[in-house]
Order: structure tokens, then C-alpha cells, then sequence
């Protein structure tokens, strides 16, 4: 009997369980994305003998994250209470670098070695080690090309063909300052035709719109839908809408040399109180992570419920799954692939970032009624209310708080002289 009483303790402490680990991760990721990698990481963590709660913290778009994040950790606070950024393109994560709100990521050369610096002269990952693109998202159009010949309507194939006046009242697109994606495309516009141009695309654009939706997505669900015949997309919203609708009735196009292949990235934010924590999930989502993007459901490896139709950012996994368990994703690290795009200026984007947002709310969004009405009669009429020279000279400061009574006054007056166009 005294033998049993004096390893008790032991046998207590042995079967005491683990303490779960809660990692708070903000994102504007879908919630079928978020739940495959929350599961994924879960199993992931329980083979290695911990077990981690994975909190998703959702406040809308890519904007309104990386507000909340600065609400939390800007200017002094400490707040914290978020461990990851995950998802929203590249330029949340170069916002947060430039605040010094990014905790410097600890990954082996093993997995560096995998992931390319650069992709046709655009960044996929921070100089720093700050931050790095987790998938690769690639801009286009999708077209519910049933709808198009049932109105007689030859589906678009660039971007400037989704101004062309037979499609008044069926392009469907994201309001940019609530949808990094939708921003992204916008900037791709202007940056691939030019200041002028692209922006006579985009009143074009505007005026053959249903409406400005919020969700990055809401456009690919709209064409899906038929009450559009095309919208701008990110690939990944396009290939679930045409693997649940079918290739017979939706078709995805990439503009030729017109688009761009960009990183969606994943950061651990500096105050994190989960640092160990978060560092891993990282690896993750640069290891086992990659296969989630591109496997189909049930595959091992592959996410458990829904294809998620992803560029992985590993440039050696695509070669590591066999066809038949492949989504039908392009490998983008092709030659055929990378002479397709053209080189984005992500830096460009990032300093007129908010000035833009301002522009497309003052410009189109808000006269957006009266453009739709007005603008096939008088398109000539319509043209930017600042050189490309004239806006990145007060790109710097737009958002500066002494700049704001300058900064409402003129967005009033774009409005202003749009309406009366």
C-alpha cells in the first residue's frame, strides 16, 4: 500500500493534460480558409503533444485589420491581444513593417530556400525577415459566359472591355477601401494603362456597375449568381465559383500583360503574447500549409472539407503532388506564367494607398448613381481632378491629421463636379 501512495503524485502529474494555447490570429481571409488551416493546425500541433486553440479575429477587410491592429498597438499602446496578421495581399504587411508593429520571423533556410524572393521583379516576402507571402494571388475576370451569349455579349478579356458600353448594369466589383483586393486591381488598372487612361476605364467601369459591394468575393457570388455577366476577382474566389457552378457556364481570364501575380502574406505582430506560439503557426502555414492551398478535399495533406483554389508560395510543392490531386491552379513560377504579367510597383501603390481610396470614393463611388446615368452620354467629360504628378506630391500627407479640413474640402469638390458633369 505505501508503494501506491508514494508514486500517486507521479501518476497524477503524468496524466495531467497539456494546457491549450490560445493563438489569436486577425484575417480577412474567407471562413472556409480559416477553418481548414485552424483544424489543420490543431492536428498539426497535437502530434508534436500541444494543443492550441486557433481564435480568429474578424473586424471586416483588409482596412479595417490593419486599423484594429494599429487601434491596439499604434502610437505608444501596447495593447496587443493579436498574435498573426494573416491574408490581405502584401501592402497591410508593409504598412505594419513601416510602423514597426512586425516581430522578426524565425524560419530555417530549409524553408527560405523554397520560397523566392521575388516574382518578375515584384517582392514576395520582407527584406527584413518581417513578413512573408504565405499564397500568391493572381487578378482577372470572371465572366458567366452563358448570361454574356444569352444577351449577345462577347465576354471580357481585358480590363478595359469592362467599360465598353453593351455591358451597362452587369460589372460587378469591391468597394477598394473596404477590399484590399479589389484596391490591388484598381492600382493594376491605373498602373497598366497609365493615369489617365486607367482612370477613364475605371469611370467606365463604375458606370456600368450594379453596385460597389464591400466583401472582396461579393463580385465572383454576383457573376456566379448571373446578376452580373462579368466582375473583377482574385483567381481563388473565381475557381471555387467555377468548380461549384461549373467551367460549361464560368470562365476566369488573366489579362495579358495587364495583371500581376502578388504575395498574400503572414506576419507575427510585435506584441504578441503568444510569440512561440505564432512563430510556429507560421511554419505551418509554410510547410504542411502550402498543400492546403492547392490539394483537392480529401486528399491527404489537402483540406478536409472545400478546395481552396490557391497559388501556394513554395515554389517546389507544385511539383510534389501528383495531377490528379491537383486543383486546377496554374504553377506561376513558369516561364509561360511570369510572361503574362507585368511588373507591379507595390511601393507606388503603398504611398497613394489612402489618397486612392479617397479618389474612388469622392469619384465614384459616392456619384456612382448620377455616373451610371451621365457617363455613356458625356464620357469625355469625365477625367482624374489631379496629374499623376500633382497626386503623388500630396499622396505623403494626405492623410496627415493637419491635413484634414483640406483633405474633406477636396474630396467634396471631385464629388461636387462629378455629380454636375
Amino acid at each position: 500500500m505505501k508503494t501506491i501512495i508514494l508514486f500517486l503524485p507521479l501518476l497524477l502529474i503524468a496524466c495531467k493534460e497539456a494546457p491549450v494555447k490560445e493563438l489569436f490570429i486577425v484575417s480577412p481571409h474567407t471562413p472556409e480558409i480559416k477553418k481548414e488551416f485552424a483544424e489543420a493546425f490543431k492536428s498539426y500541433s497535437a502530434k508534436q503533444g500541444k494543443k492550441v486553440s486557433v481564435k480568429w479575429i474578424d473586424v471586416g477587410g483588409t482596412g479595417e485589420a490593419v486599423e484594429f491592429v494599429k487601434s491596439r498597438n499604434g502610437e505608444g499602446r501596447q495593447a496587443g491581444g493579436v498574435d498573426c496578421f494573416f491574408g490581405g495581399g502584401d501592402l497591410p504587411f508593409i504598412t505594419l513593417e513601416g510602423l514597426d508593429l512586425l516581430d522578426t520571423l524565425l524560419l530555417p533556410d530549409t524553408i527560405l530556400d523554397r520560397f523566392p524572393s521575388e516574382l518578375n521583379g515584384y517582392p514576395l516576402r520582407s527584406e527584413k525577415g518581417k513578413w512573408i507571402g504565405a499564397a500568391l494571388s493572381g487578378f482577372g475576370i470572371l465572366n458567366n459566359d452563358k448570361m454574356a451569349m444569352q444577351n449577345n455579349i462577347t465576354p471580357p478579356t481585358e480590363w478595359k472591355d469592362l467599360a465598353k458600353p453593351e455591358l451597362h448594369g452587369f460589372v460587378a466589383f469591391s468597394d477598394p477601401r473596404y477590399s484590399g483586393t479589389a484596391h490591388v486591381m484598381f492600382e493594376i488598372i491605373l498602373q497598366s494603362y497609365g493615369w489617365n487612361e486607367g482612370w477613364k476605364i475605371l469611370y467606365g467601369m463604375a458606370a456600368n456597375g450594379r453596385t460597389f459591394d464591400k466583401g472582396a468575393s461579393m463580385s465572383a457570388k454576383s457573376v456566379a449568381a448571373g446578376q452580373t455577366i462579368s466582375g473583377i476577382s482574385i483567381d481563388f474566389y473565381a475557381a471555387a465559383e467555377i468548380e461549384k457552378i461549373g467551367s460549361h457556364r464560368l470562365s476566369f481570364v488573366l489579362p495579358a500583360n495587364k495583371t500581376a501575380v502578388t504575395p498574400d502574406g503572414i506576419a507575427v505582430l510585435k506584441y504578441s503574447k503568444n510569440r512561440e506560439t505564432a512563430q510556429e503557426f507560421v511554419r505551418f502555414v509554410l510547410t504542411d500549409g502550402q498543400y492546403l492551398w492547392l490539394k483537392k478535399a480529401g486528399t491527404p495533406k489537402g483540406p478536409a472539407r472545400i478546395a481552396l483554389c490557391r497559388m501556394a508560395a513554395d515554389s517546389s510543392v507544385y511539383h510534389r503532388i501528383s495531377k490528379d490531386e491537383l486543383t486546377p491552379v496554374r504553377n506561376p513560377f513558369t516561364e509561360e506564367a511570369a510572361d503574362s504579367q507585368f511588373t507591379f510597383n507595390s511601393r507606388l501603390a503603398g504611398k497613394r494607398w489612402a489618397l486612392l481610396n479617397d479618389m474612388t470614393a469622392s469619384l465614384l463611388v459616392n456619384p456612382q448613381r448620377k455616373l451610371r446615368s451621365s457617363y455613356l452620354k458625356n464620357s469625355a467629360a469625365y477625367a482624374p481632378p489631379l496629374s499623376e504628378d500633382e497626386a503623388m506630391t500630396i499622396a505623403p500627407t494626405w492623410n496627415k491629421p493637419e491635413n484634414a479640413v483640406r483633405r474633406i474640402k477636396l474630396m467634396n469638390e471631385w464629388t461636387k463636379t462629378n455629380v454636375t458633369n
